[in-house]
C-alpha cells in the first residue's frame, strides 16, 4: 500500500518539507531528531550521520556540548580535543599561555604547582631542577691554606693534617701519641713535627717519598719510627736528636732499632745525628745506588749518624759504594759494621772516635 505524503510518525518515506520525527529520509532543512541521513546543516541529534552541528562529526562553529571534536572557537568543557585558547579544566592538550592548572604539559612561564619541568627562573616548590646558583651544605673540605689547600680525607684525620695540592704534609695540628700518616702524603715537608715532644711513634707508609729537612728535628720522645718501601730520600737532619727507643733506670735500652728500605737512594747529612737509644741500623739492598751525604763544611763535622752513643752493630747493603767522612764519628760504643760488598772508598773521619770498633772485614770492592 503506498504511504501517505506529508504526515507525521509514518513508516514510510516523508515528502519533501516534513519536519517531524519519520523512519525514512528527512527532507533538507529538517532540524528534528530521524533514524536515517539528516540534513547537512541541521544542529542537533542524529543516529545517522550527522552534520557538523550534531551528534557525529560536529560542526567547527558548535559551541556547546558534543561529543564529537568540537569547534575550536568553543570556550566550555567538552570530551573531544579542546581548542588551544581554552583555558579552563579540559581532558585534552591545554593552550600553552594557560597559567592554571593543567593535567598535560604545563607552560614554560608557568610558576606555580606544576608536576612536570619547571621554569628554571621559578625559585619555589617545583619538582624539577632548581637554581644552578643555590649551593648549600656543601661537602668538601677543602679551604684554602697559605700552604695549599686542606684535603678532605673522609675522618677525624683531616683535622690534623694540612696537605697541599702536590701531596705535601705542610702541618701537623694533632695531640700526639702515635700518629700514622695518611697515605695521600707523598712528601713531609721542612720542620712539620719539628720539637714536637708530645709524638711517642710514626708509621710512615709507602706512599711517602720523601722526608723534609729538619722533619723531625727534636722530638725527643719519639721513640718507634716505621719508614716503609716506596721511601726513597731523608733529608738533612731528618731525625736529628730523635730517640728511637726508651731507656730505663738500670741503663736497658727498650726498642732502638731501625731499619732503612731499599728504595732509599739518598740520606741528608745530620739525618740520624745523636739518636741517643738507637742501638741497631739495618740498610736493605735495593737496586739502585744510595747515597749518604755529610756536610761540605768540614767544621761541622756532622756525619749522618754521628755522636749515637748507645749504637752498636750497623749492617750496611751493596748498592752503598763510598762511606762519607764523620758518617759514623763519634759513636763509642760500635762494635760491629758489616760492609755491603759494592762498596768501595772510606772517607776519612768516617769512624773517627769509635773506640769500641775491635775488627772489621773489608770487602773486595774497596779501593780506598
Amino acid at each position: 500500500m503506498a504511504a501517505e505524503t506529508g504526515s507525521e510518525g509514518s513508516d514510510g518515506q516523508l515528502t519533501p518539507g516534513a519536519e517531524d520525527e519519520t523512519g525514512g529520509d528527512t527532507e533538507p532543512g529538517v532540524e528534528d531528531e530521524t533514524g536515517s541521513e539528516t540534513d547537512p546543516e541541521a544542529g542537533e541529534g542524529t543516529d545517522g550521520e550527522t552534520n557538523p552541528g550534531t551528534g557525529g562529526e560536529t560542526d567547527p562553529g558548535a559551541g556547546e556540548g558534543t561529543d564529537g571534536e568540537t569547534n575550536p572557537g568553543d570556550g566550555e568543557e567538552t570530551d573531544g580535543e579542546t581548542n588551544p585558547d581554552d583555558g579552563e579544566g579540559t581532558g585534552g592538550e591545554t593552550d600553552p599561555d594557560d597559567e592554571e592548572k593543567t593535567d598535560g604539559e604545563t607552560d614554560p612561564d608557568a610558576g606555580e604547582g606544576t608536576d612536570g619541568e619547571t621554569d628554571p627562573d621559578a625559585g619555589e616548590g617545583t619538582d624539577g631542577e632548581t637554581d644552578l646558583e643555590e649551593e648549600e651544605e656543601i661537602d668538601d673540605l677543602e679551604t684554602e691554606t697559605e700552604e695549599g689547600t686542606l684535603s678532605a680525607l673522609g675522618s677525624a684525620r683531616e683535622v690534623e693534617f694540612v696537605i697541599d695540592t702536590k701531596g705535601t704534609l705542610t702541618a701537623y695540628n694533632g695531640t700526639g701519641g702515635d700518629v700514622t700518616i695518611p697515605d695521600t702524603v707523598t712528601a713531609i715537608g721542612k720542620n712539620v713535627f719539628k720539637e714536637n715532644v708530645n709524638i711517642t711513634g710514626v708509621t710512615i707508609p709507602g706512599s711517602v717519598l720523601t722526608i723534609g729537612e729538619s722533619a723531625f728535628s727534636g722530638c725527643t720522645r719519639l721513640v718507634k719510627v716505621n719508614l716503609n718501601e716506596g721511601l726513597t730520600t731523608i733529608g738533612i737532619g731528618a731525625f736529628d736528636g730523635v730517640p728511637f727507643g726508651s731507656k730505663e733506670l738500670s741503663g736497658a735500652i727498650t726498642g732502638g732499632s731501625l731499619t732503612i728500605p731499599k728504595t732509599v737512594t739518598s740520606i741528608g747529612a745530620a739525618a740520624f745525628m745523636k739518636s741517643e737509644c738507637l742501638e741497631t741500623v739495618v740498610f736493605e739492598n735495593g737496586p739502585e745506588e744510595l747515597v749518604i751525604e755529610s756536610y761540605r763544611d768540614p767544621s761541622r763535622n756532622a756525619g749522618a749518624f754521628k755522636e749515637c752513643k748507645s749504637l752498636k752493630q750497623v749492617i750496611l747493603p751493596d748498592n752503598l759504594k763510598i762511606l762519607p767522612r764523620y758518617v759514623f764519628g763519634d759513636c763509642p760504643v760500635l762494635e760491629e759494621v758489616r760492609f755491603g760488598n759494592g762498596l768501595q772508598s772510606i772517607d776519612e773521619g768516617a769512624f773517627r772516635s769509635c773506640s769500641s770498633l775491635q775488627a772489621a772485614s773489608f770487602p773486595a770492592s774497596l779501593r780506598s
